[in-house]
C-alpha cells in the first residue's frame, strides 16, 4: 500500500501543505494528517486540529488505524546542536516540525521558518538507520518474562 520510498513522497506532499500556508498565514495549526496512498502515492489527507498536545499519542495511534501514515505538524523552536534544549539555547530559531509515523516507523524534518518575510526552508528528512532503547543502548531480545 505504501510503496517503495513512502516518505520522500509522503514528504513532499506535508511539506508543499505546510509551506503553502505558512507563506500566507505566517503561522501553522498543530495538526494531525492523515495520509491516503494509492499505488504507492499520496493521494489524500485528512486533517485533524490538535486542541491537547497530550492526545497525541493516542490520536496518532488512532489515525494509523485508518491510514497507512500520519504526518504530525507544529510550530517549535530547533537549535544549530544539541549542548541544551532548543528553548534554552542563545542560537535558537523558529522551525515548523514534520514527523511522518506509520506502525513501525517516524521520519523527521525541522524546517526553518522565517516570520518577517513568511518563508520556510525545506529541513532535511531524516530516517533512523537504527533503533536503540534508552540512553542510545542496543536492544538486545528479552525473555517474555521481563
Amino acid at each position: 500500500m505504501l510503496g517503495y520510498d513512502p516518505f520522500s513522497a509522503a514528504f513532499d506532499l506535508i511539506y508543499g501543505m505546510v509551506e503553502a500556508v505558512y507563506t500566507k498565514s505566517g503561522g501553522v495549526n498543530h495538526e494531525l494528517i492523515g495520509i491516503d496512498f494509492v499505488q504507492g502515492k499520496p493521494e489524500g489527507v485528512s486533517v485533524l486540529l490538535v486542541q491537547r498536545p497530550d492526545d497525541i499519542p493516542k490520536l496518532r495511534d488512532e489515525m494509523l488505524l485508518r491510514w497507512p501514515m500520519v504526518a504530525h505538524v507544529f510550530e517549535a523552536w530547533a537549535a544549530p546542536d544539541d549542548s541544551m534544549p532548543a528553548h534554552e539555547h542563545p542560537l535558537r530559531y523558529d522551525a515548523i516540525a514534520l514527523m511522518l509515523n506509520t506502525t513501525e516507523f517516524m521520519a523527521t524534518a525541522n524546517c526553518r521558518v522565517d516570520p518577517v518575510t513568511r518563508t520556510v526552508e525545506r529541513g532535511k528528512l531524516l530516517m533512523p538507520t537504527e533503533v536503540k532503547g534508552r540512553f542510545g543502548r542496543t536492544i538486545v531480545p528479552r525473555t517474555t518474562s521481563s
